[in-house]
């Protein structure tokens, strides 16, 4: 399978939805997680998928399901309010060893969905920490990692989430470097989200996904998917110029350094400093 990944609110939606329309096989398109109002085109997402992802993170209980598999469950504020909880433990962190040690309790139903999704892409931002375990079970052909200036990630988890801006960013900080620390050695390319909104730069951007997709490049072709899937109104924030924490600098910009060397599926080299 191919995996298709990234911290959460990084455009792995949009970037989905361009693979999509490019002709790559995400399943069927009616069995993937409805839209809301954060993502009104659809999360693009295989049930199964992210809710055994969420379950190996949160543990059993954890929400989702209940809440996305009908319109009621979404429309309730109390699925809601239990939805933010939920979302705020993910926030603080889930021990790397208790991940493991779910997977080994879920093996058998991690085989199954590993077998189910072969040959198909799958997008999850979840894999940023449950990557390791998947790769025991499935054979992962190569990844496309979505990513966003931080502070636009942090932005947009306050307004979603309610999360406060230094934990959106010890948040994101954490999916990145735990991304680069399961994928060392995998084929993976890199997407700048912030690029597909620029007319310099979106066809060059354009041009990894269909590497990824191992589909030649056409301008043409380009120039329809982008017009079709992206519009300016789905980046909310700019984050170009605004000053960042020490820490989420560097990792950003060993992060820039790292696209600019994956252009193509191609090994990752080792974990982010």
């Amino acid at each position: 399978m191919k995996i298709i990944t990234g911290m959460h609110r990084s455009g792995t939606s949009c970037v989905a939805n361009l693979l999509l329309e490019m002709g790559l096989d995400l399943g069927e398109r009616s069995s993937l997680l409805p839209g809301d109002e954060w993502n009104e085109r659809g999360y693009f997402e295989d049930p199964d998928v992210t809710f055994l992802n969420e379950s190996l993170i949160l543990g059993e209980g954890a929400p989702t399901r209940q809440i996305y598999m009908s319109e009621r469950g979404r429309r309730s504020v109390w699925n809601k309010v239990r939805l933010t909880v939920a979302r705020m433990q993910y926030a603080l962190g889930s021990p790397r060893r208790r991940i493991e040690r779910r997977a080994r309790r879920k093996s058998a139903e991690i085989a199954r969905i590993a077998e189910r999704v072969r040959g198909l892409a799958v997008k999850d931002v979840r894999f940023s920490l449950t990557l390791g375990v998947w790769l025991e079970h499935a054979q992962v052909e190569a990844i496309a990692y979505c990513f966003r200036h931080p502070f636009e990630v942090a932005m947009s988890m306050k307004a979603r989430n309610a999360l406060p801006v230094w934990l959106g960013y010890r948040f994101w900080r954490r999916h990145v470097e735990e991304f680069f620390r399961l994928a060392a050695g995998r084929p993976a390319v890199l997407i700048n989200y912030n690029n597909l909104f620029s007319e310099e730069t979106k066809h060059t951007e354009m041009k990894r996904l269909f590497a990824f997709a191992s589909l030649p490049f056409d301008a043409l072709r380009s120039r329809e998917v982008l017009e079709k899937v992206v519009e300016a109104g789905l980046r909310h924030k700019r984050g170009a110029g605004k000053a960042l924490p020490a820490q989420i600098a560097r990792t950003y910009n060993g992060l820039l350094e790292q696209h600019a060397r994956f252009s193509e599926p191609r090994p990752l080299g080792a974990v982010l400093s």
